[in-house]
């Protein structure tokens, strides 16, 4: 995983807005804020890192994100594996982060990660959104298939609130809602499912122990364009104009700044 995006929930809206990329290289760690930190009410910037206009350069993860990485020791951790589906935890802290989503009980944000597209085939997993809406029996009908049993993606064009929604049902039971997808994942699915290009969606893992944000765990498989993504076009996802600063000088000019203010 070389590429996330930060996205912070508007406390008006509630709706999720990403507001800043992290990117991984044999440099280090670079991140940018992009168009969606604009519009997500009050937001200002991530910890240290207030200027809009910089991108910030760290040989080592920023503490924001290294913060996020669950440990192994935390009486959580192994439930919170069993959640995602996972047989194998993910080496790299970008890994854990991208399948984790980095969700904090003490703030209003999540990491999406970017499907990475090989030879035009992608696939990507994420939590539905909803599923408070959704009955425990259903939920329970549900499970007895999960892992393999097909979901489908419908076009939801009376929704009020996003004309862009999309939402998921399950094959047996037969229709019951399984809750939508994440908002910015839609536009580029939307894309895709109206150009009829395979895409494929099965539940993974239904969690009935689990907090209401992870309960019904969907996977997604994409058959498209090489160099396609779900994020082309999409303005809060492009990244601001921005000159380049050391993460470290950011915080040293931080310092004097707080200290000539004293």
């Amino acid at each position: 995983m070389k590429r996330l995006f930060v996205a912070g929930q508007d406390p008006e809206s509630r709706e999720w807005i990403p507001v800043a990329q992290l990117t991984e290289s044999a440099m280090g760690y670079e991140l940018k804020y992009t168009r969606g930190a604009l519009r997500l009410t009050g937001f200002s910037g991530l910890s240290r890192m207030q200027t809009l206009e910089y991108s910030y350069l760290s040989k080592s993860l920023f503490p924001f994100f290294r913060n996020r990485v669950i440990s192994k020791s935390r009486p959580e951790y192994k439930n919170y594996i069993s959640w995602l589906g996972l047989n194998e935890t993910p080496t790299t802290p970008m890994e854990l982060l991208a399948v984790t989503g980095g969700v904090r009980a003490t703030d209003g944000y999540e990491l999406i990660a970017d499907p990475e597209n090989i030879n035009g085939q992608f696939s990507f997993s994420f939590f539905s959104r909803g599923a408070k809406s959704i009955s425990h029996d259903a939920l329970e009908r549900a499970s007895d298939n999960q892992g393999s049993a097909d979901a489908y993606l419908m076009l939801d064009l009376q929704n009020i609130r996003d004309e862009n929604a999309i939402a998921i049902r399950a094959e047996s039971p037969y229709q019951t809602l399984l809750g939508y997808v994440p908002r910015y994942f839609c536009l580029g699915l939307r894309k895709l499912l109206l150009a009829k290009r395979e895409v494929r969606c099965k539940i993974k893992k239904i969690n009935l122990d689990a907090p209401l944000n992870m309960r019904v765990l969907i996977e997604v498989a994409v058959t498209c364009e090489n160099g396609f993504s779900l994020f082309d076009g999409v303005e809060d996802f492009k990244t601001l104009a921005s000159p380049t600063i050391e993460y470290a000088s950011a915080l040293q000019h931080d310092n004097i700044e707080q200290a000539a203010g004293h």
